[in-house]
């Protein structure tokens, strides 16, 4: 006679794709979720790096998560890292897209 045990704990593995709303469902993106903690961990290691003046470059819908209300993303991330932190928008940029720029306006390529 074989005895089983029923499992205890839950699966690790959790599915963070989302449905893509610009190509009507067909394709699967990144959550928009991570994307905040995705750009963050991004920005700490180009601060590490000895970056200064940086600037993200985002979608709008994303430029007004990060930039509205008081304090906002932006704001927290400048006190954070005690350094100045631009977010400018591109509407030609994918809603996840976004990409970094140095002082001198050259895109950082991470």
């Amino acid at each position: 006679m074989q005895i089983t045990r029923q499992r205890m704990k839950p699966e690790m593995n959790i599915n963070t794709l989302e449905v893509c709303p610009s190509c009507s469902g067909t394709g699967k993106i990144s959550s928009t979720l991570i994307l905040e903690d995705e750009i963050e961990k991004n920005l700490s290691y180009l601060l590490m790096q000895k970056h200064t003046r940086l600037t993200v470059e985002v979608h709008p819908i994303l430029f007004a998560y990060l930039t509205k209300g008081f304090p906002s993303k932006r704001m927290k991330w400048s006190w954070k890292y005690k350094q100045k932190i631009r977010v400018k928008q591109n509407s030609n940029y994918h809603l996840t897209e976004f990409h970094f720029y140095d002082k001198t306006d050259e895109e950082i390529k991470l």
